[in-house]
């Protein structure tokens, strides 16, 4: 395989996460980043809310130079100049794929997210909000029932399906 300079970290990596093989999700991270690391394809990393996203997004930063990967809290990628995205091999964020970030870079491109039960993920996100006095909805959210914010709050929906 011939190997960008820059992401041979991820290519030992990548061995190294193959040599755990535990549980589906290290598994199904392995078989997708195999076919990935030789970074001459670029990977949009579409984060939904309450999927396990931030523990892949780590095992990406393990894999990956950090240099190598923009964050979309960091603004929107597609503001940057094209002579800025060049680097970017890997965009991570609560995004859509509506944003159409493949248009914006040079290289092949491929989208990876995780979905999770509906149920569990509305359960997870009711009781985080409730439990972080620091979240936006925090206020609002603290005093509702479960049933009311499935029945009347945005966001409570299967948001998995907008993404």
């Amino acid at each position: 395989m011939e190997l960008d300079p820059s992401c041979e970290d991820a290519l030992e990596n990548l061995k190294f996460l193959e040599g755990l093989k535990e549980g589906n999700v290290t598994s199904s991270v392995v078989t997708f980043f195999r076919t990935k690391v030789d970074c001459k394809t670029s990977i949009v990393f579409l984060h939904i809310p309450k999927t396990g996203g931030t523990t892949l997004s780590k095992l990406i930063e393990k894999m990956y130079n950090t240099y190598l990967i923009w964050h979309q809290s960091e603004g929107d990628f597609r503001s940057l100049s094209p002579e800025e995205r060049e680097h970017y091999r890997i965009i991570i964020g609560h995004t859509n794929l509506g944003m159409k970030l493949h248009e914006y870079v040079t290289q092949p491109c491929a989208y990876v997210t995780i979905l999770r039960d509906p149920i569990e993920r509305i359960l997870s996100l009711y009781y985080y909000i409730c439990e972080s006095p620091w979240h936006t909805s925090h206020a609002l959210i603290r005093s509702k029932s479960l049933k009311d914010c499935v029945e009347n709050i945005g966001g409570f929906a299967n948001e998995q399906t907008r993404f």
